[in-house]
């Protein structure tokens, strides 16, 4: 499995993180920042069980998996052919208010 997508959510959650990031410390860092992140999904498309299992944490039904990139943490599925990033959220959000209307799209 080599192959990811990102949700319409998750995909709202980067530029907010790049919005941030670029108002905070400029545009090379976002770009850093960002680029990086971009290679964790792809490792985690080539290595899926490298997140954590938070299925029963979270109690939400289905199986969702969950690694920290610096601040953040993203949250993902694991699909037959790929990973599907349902949201990359800040590590002081509470995944439970942000996750459960992302897993039902």
């Amino acid at each position: 499995m080599k192959q990811w997508q990102i949700s319409g959510k998750a995909k709202r959650d980067i530029a907010d993180i790049r919005r941030f990031t670029l108002e905070q410390w400029g545009y090379q860092k976002a770009e850093e920042y960002l680029n990086n992140l971009y290679e964790k999904i792809q490792i985690l498309a080539e290595r899926p069980s490298l997140g954590i299992d938070c299925s029963k944490s979270l109690n939400f039904g289905r199986e969702i998996r969950s690694i920290v990139y610096v601040s953040h943490i993203i949250y993902y599925v694991v699909l037959e052919t790929h990973i599907s990033v349902v949201a990359i959220l800040h590590q002081s959000m509470v995944p439970k208010n942000h996750l459960l209307s992302r897993l039902q799209e």
